[in-house]
């Protein structure tokens, strides 16, 4: 079983084995600037957490995709939700509450499902699955400790530097894709002219524009988003790239960058310490898993339509951007969507919620869509 592979239609990696862990993302740049050769893994959501983050036995990169482990049977017993979606509904309007009354400006809610398999799933049959089910090309593995693993299919580029030089493709503004060509066509047209969405996702580019102008002799931020699309959802995305005064390693960058707007909100801060309170365990969720070598070069992607592979239970998350204008039940439905290709992944269909929640909160085994 390999400790890390990171596929992308540019080049590949992957690694076997754990020969040094690093506690904190200071010590993974030290060992880089004192002739390490690498070093991988995934960033916590909360800036506070220990990462994961550890230099390998061995490693390679490759122009070829790896071959990567299947597995036949994928039978989901029970699912479980956290929070439920008349919970989540309700945290979604309690934040466009906080954001009108002028607490935060954009603030990122997420909810997971726990899917509970009557046989325990290889990690590299679900990366497997999920590069397929999301259409993405890119897809990461990452070991993150006590025999788990963390998987995802996110296109979303936190940061791809090489030398001075970098690039960053923030996600943020999300519509569902549909089936018929000409309602898809009408969803994305509806989502490049959306207001809202447009202002969710300045948010995220304002909050890059922060932390890369000061560090960058160059800097090329499109004022528009450009469409985005995998096999789910439609996104805005802006292409970001420039060129710093002073070379660093990769990981420095990103743990500079992350979390980032798209993910957190805006100010980034004050969003932090609101989803510490109440969402402290969102884990390696909307994190950043990824590599970096000694010559400052290296990739991270943000941790989005990502899973936690942990004995026969898979985990998943999907969250969305709330500012002003959010509508509740959008939001929510929003969710599930993102939530489709973890569910394509295990045979389960796209979840249905009612538009607007009702009845009491609770915890769902969901056994109807089984």
């Amino acid at each position: 079983m390999r400790s890390f592979i990171f596929i992308s239609p540019e080049e590949n990696l992957s690694a076997h084995g754990i020969a040094q862990k690093f506690s904190t993302v200071h010590d993974g740049i030290d060992y880089l600037n004192n002739g390490g050769e690498i070093v991988l893994g995934a960033l916590s959501f909360h800036p506070d957490r220990t990462p994961y983050l550890f230099a390998p036995d061995s490693f390679q990169f490759s122009s070829t995709t790896p071959t990567l482990t299947e597995q036949e049977s994928l039978t989901v017993v029970s699912v479980t939700d956290s929070p439920s979606p008349s919970q989540h509904y309700e945290s979604i309007n309690r934040a466009i509450g906080d954001i009108k009354a002028g607490k935060v400006d954009k603030i990122v809610l997420s909810r997971a499902q726990r899917y509970h398999l009557l046989h325990e799933p290889h990690p590299e049959a679900i990366l497997a699955r999920y590069m397929h089910s999301a259409g993405t090309g890119y897809g990461y593995l990452s070991a993150v400790g006590n025999g788990e693993y963390f998987v995802g299919p996110s296109p979303e580029i936190l940061l791809l530097k090489r030398g001075k030089s970098f690039i960053s493709l923030p996600l943020a503004g999300t519509a569902p894709r549909s089936e018929d060509s000409t309602i898809d066509n009408q969803r994305a047209e509806l989502l490049k002219n959306s207001h809202k969405d447009h202002i969710e996702h300045a948010y995220v580019t304002e909050g890059l524009r922060e932390i890369l102008a000061p560090l960058s002799r160059t800097l090329d931020i499109p004022r528009h988003p450009s469409l985005i699309r995998t096999t789910h959802t439609w996104h805005l995305g802006t292409r970001i790239q420039g060129e710093l005064k002073e070379n660093m390693t990769a990981l420095e960058l990103a743990s500079l960058l992350h979390p980032t707007a798209a993910v957190n909100g805006y100010p980034k801060n004050r969003a932090l310490e609101i989803l510490k309170e109440r969402e402290p365990d969102r884990g390696f969720y909307a994190g950043t898993v990824g590599w970096s070598d000694r010559h400052g070069n290296g990739e991270w992607r943000v941790a989005i339509r990502s899973a936690l592979i942990g004995g026969r239970d898979v985990t998943a998350y999907a969250g969305g951007g709330i500012v002003a204008d959010s509508v509740a039940a959008e939001e929510l439905a929003e969710t599930s969507t993102k939530l489709g290709p973890i569910r394509a992944v295990l045979n389960l269909g796209p979840e249905v919620v009612h538009p607007v929640p009702q009845g009491p909160p609770h915890q769902s085994s969901e056994k109807d869509s089984i």
